[in-house]
């Protein structure tokens, strides 16, 4: 694969401005049809049926830890021996992929408590710890700040900070309430867009696999972790949908279609064929690109921009030392 292709797609950060309704339910807080409706799309987090996501039931423990694992890639996985998890419960691989992590750790009865709710206070502390945001130049005026725990107005401090949580229209946090699907679902989708998570991204990808030339001249990942061409494979697939779904249909010019679609029939062929030397495929997408006048090349890499994910961007770019 070609650097200077790709770098049209992996350089770009994400944003979002496409949604899709699908639920019934989510008219009841329509702060966060967007967020909802995003992270569905890229199966992050899922309703309880076609037509119900139950916004304002209280997220638990085994729900965030499913959508942060899926959200950052987590696949690393250690043996886990809680007395309410089994190997048949549905979130027994979230919660050995998250306590590999070390975000999250069980009680000391031995427990995990996957169907137990979190406060609000809790997710933030949380949000800080997955992201290792440590300190906060922020000084809480809430007007319930009296009321956040000692040990979690860091973490408040620094939710906020960062834009990823907010307080009430009252001027409380709440710390102590129990945090819905909705809420949870907005504050990821807040993380998603925000500078921490780019930077995370692109700290945990720096090190996904060592990559060199292939016999014939393109370029072949080798010494990879094990799972990491699947995530990679994940990625690409995803994206190809993305191209289908979001971006060929704002592309305005002939020249845009054409180029996004050598990219996306290059990704096609290497799912296809892992050993695929799409360099011929590259380099006319990148012709391509080249012709564009500079409102044209904008508007092309705005609509990618906004419409692929960064995580599977980051992805790309490390697996072919972009």
């Amino acid at each position: 694969m070609k650097k200077q292709l790709m770098v049209l797609l992996v350089l770009l950060v994400f944003s979002v401005q496409v949604s899709f309704a699908t639920f019934n339910d989510t008219k009841q807080v329509p702060w966060a049809d967007e967020a909802i409706n995003f992270m569905v799309e890229k199966s992050f987090i899922s309703g309880y049926s076609d037509e119900l996501f139950m916004p304002q039931q209280a997220l638990t423990r085994a729900e965030a830890i499913h959508v942060i694992n899926r959200m950052n890639g987590l696949s690393d996985k250690v043996e886990i021996e809680f007395l309410d998890v089994d190997v048949d419960h549905w979130a027994y691989v979230a919660v050995q992929q998250a306590v590999a992590d070390g975000y999250i750790n069980g009680f000391p009865d031995g427990t995990f408590r996957p169907e137990a709710p979190i406060t609000r206070a809790q997710f933030a502390a949380m949000l800080a710890r997955v992201y290792d945001l440590e300190e906060s130049s922020v000084t809480l005026t809430l007007s319930d700040k009296d009321q956040v725990p000692e040990w979690a107005r860091r973490y408040v401090a620094i939710s906020m900070e960062h834009g990823l949580m907010k307080g009430y229209t009252d001027g409380t946090f709440r710390s102590d309430g129990l945090i819905t699907r909705a809420e949870g679902t907005q504050a990821l989708y807040n993380v998603v867009k925000s500078a921490v998570y780019e930077t995370y991204i692109e700290a945990k990808t720096e090190v996904i696999v060592v990559v060199e030339a292939s016999d014939s001249g393109g370029s072949a990942p080798v010494s990879q972790p094990d799972g990491t061409k699947d995530l990679v494979l994940e990625s690409m697939n995803r994206v190809i949908l993305d191209i289908d779904k979001y971006v060929l249909p704002l592309m305005t010019t002939d020249l845009q279609e054409s180029t996004t679609k050598d990219i996306q029939s290059a990704m096609k062929n290497y799912v296809k064929d892992s050993s695929y030397d799409f360099d011929l495929d590259m380099e006319r997408a990148r012709n391509k690109a080249k012709t564009m006048t500079s409102d044209e090349y904008a508007k092309f890499r705005s609509v990618l921009e906004s419409n692929l994910l960064l995580l599977d961007l980051q992805r790309l770019k490390q697996f072919f030392n972009l």
